[in-house]
C-alpha cells in the first residue's frame, strides 16, 4: 500500500506588497498583471532641438522617402534617355563662341558643335558625336563650297587638337589629315591657307613634345601630312615658322622636333637657291649652329644629323657658319667630321 502522500503547496513571498499569497499547482488560470502605480506618468519635456539636429531628423524621417518605382524593361532606352536629359541640359554658346564658331556653326549646326567640344558627357557617346561630325564633314567636301568647309572645320579643329582625350585627339588627327589631302587645293585662297596652316601646325608641335607616345605619333603623322600637301608646298608659312631662331631657354623637346622637321622638308623638297629664303642653305647652316649650341643633348643630335645633310649639299658656307665659334667643344668635334668626309671623298 502506497503511503505517499501530497505535500502541502509552498507559500511565496509577494515582493511588492509583502504579502504571502499561494499559487496552485494544479490553477491553469494565468497569473493576473498588477499594475505597479496609478498614478499618470508625465510626459518628459524636450528641449528644442538645435538647428543641426533639426535638419538631421527631417532627412531621416520616414515618411519624407519616397520610392521611385523602377521598370527594368525598358533597359533598352538608356542611350536615348542619356540623349535626351543632355538636350534638356544644355547650355547655348556665348555671344564670343559664336563669334569665333560662326562658320562652323552654320555649317554643321549648333547642336551638333556643341556636342563635339563639350566635356561633360560620357567618352563612348562623344566619340559617336565625332564620328557624326567626321561623316558630315567627308559629305560636305564632295559638294559645296571648299573655303567655308576649310573655314568652319578649322574653327573646331583648333579645339579639339588641344582635347587632353587621345581618342578625341586622335579623331582630330584623321580630320585633319584628310582636310589637306582631299580638300585643299588651288581654289582656296592663300591668306585662308596660311592663317590656318600656322594655327594648326602650332598646335600639333606642341602635341608632338608630350611624353603619351600615343599622342606624340599622332600629331607626327598629322604634321608629315600638312608639309606634304601640294599647296602648303608653295606657302612660306612653314619655312618660317621651323627656321626661328633656337633660344636657349625653348623647350628641348619642342626644338628638337623642330630641327628634326626642318631635316624632313630638305629631303622632301630641297633647299631653296634664293639667298633671303628662309630655306637657303646660309639660314639653315646658322639654324644648325643654334642646335648645336643648345645645352639638351637631343637638340644637339638634331642639329649634328641636319649640319651634315647640309654638308653634303654645300660644304663651304656650311663650315664657314661653324668655324666662326671656334671655342664649343661639339662644334669641333663636327669639323673633324667634316675633315673624315672630305678625306674619304679623295
Amino acid at each position: 500500500m502506497n503511503r505517499s502522500r501530497s505535500l502541502p503547496p509552498v507559500p511565496k513571498r509577494d515582493f511588492l506588497y509583502g504579502k504571502d499569497y499561494v499559487r496552485e499547482r494544479e490553477s491553469k488560470t494565468p497569473t493576473p498583471q498588477i499594475s505597479r502605480s496609478t498614478t499618470p506618468i508625465p510626459e518628459p519635456i524636450y528641449r528644442s532641438p538645435t538647428p543641426a539636429r533639426k535638419w538631421a531628423e527631417e532627412q531621416i524621417e520616414p515618411t519624407s522617402i519616397e520610392y521611385a518605382e523602377i521598370d527594368y524593361e525598358d533597359t533598352n532606352q538608356d542611350q536615348e534617355n542619356d540623349k535626351y536629359f543632355q538636350k534638356q541640359e544644355k547650355k547655348k554658346f556665348s555671344l564670343d563662341q559664336k563669334k569665333v564658331l560662326k562658320v562652323a556653326l552654320n555649317l554643321y549646326g549648333e547642336d551638333l558643335i556643341y556636342d563635339c567640344l563639350t566635356k561633360n558627357v560620357k567618352i563612348e557617346l562623344r566619340q559617336t558625336v565625332l564620328e557624326e561630325f567626321k561623316y558630315k564633314f567627308e559629305k560636305n567636301a564632295e559638294k559645296g563650297s571648299k573655303r567655308k568647309l576649310v573655314k568652319g572645320t578649322h574653327q573646331v579643329l583648333v579645339f579639339l587638337l588641344k582635347d587632353k582625350i587621345a581618342s578625341v585627339f586622335q579623331t582630330a588627327c584623321d580630320i585633319t589629315c584628310k582636310l589637306y589631302q582631299d580638300v585643299i587645293d588651288n581654289s582656296i585662297d592663300q591668306s585662308l591657307l596660311t592663317s590656318t596652316t600656322r594655327e594648326l601646325f602650332s598646335i600639333l608641335m606642341l602635341r608632338a613634345s608630350e611624353n603619351v607616345p600615343r599622342v606624340a605619333e599622332a600629331a607626327l603623322n598629322t604634321i608629315h601630312c600638312i608639309i606634304k600637301c601640294e599647296e602648303v608646298e608653295h606657302l612660306s608659312v612653314l619655312d618660317d615658322l621651323l627656321t626661328e631662331d633656337i633660344q636657349q631657354k625653348s623647350l628641348a623637346v619642342v626644338t628638337s622636333i623642330r630641327v628634326d622637321l626642318v631635316t624632313f622638308l630638305i629631303t622632301f623638297y630641297g633647299i631653296s637657291d634664293d639667298p633671303k629664303d628662309s630655306m637657303s642653305i646660309r639660314n639653315l647652316s646658322k639654324l644648325s649652329l643654334g642646335a648645336l649650341e643648345h645645352t639638351s643633348s637631343i637638340v644637339r643630335e638634331a642639329g649634328q644629323e641636319l649640319v651634315l645633310l647640309l654638308y653634303r649639299k654645300d660644304p663651304r658656307i656650311v663650315r664657314q657658319t661653324l668655324e666662326k665659334v671656334p671655342g664649343n667643344r661639339n662644334i669641333k668635334k663636327i669639323i673633324e667630321i667634316f675633315d673624315q668626309i672630305d678625306s674619304n671623298k679623295t
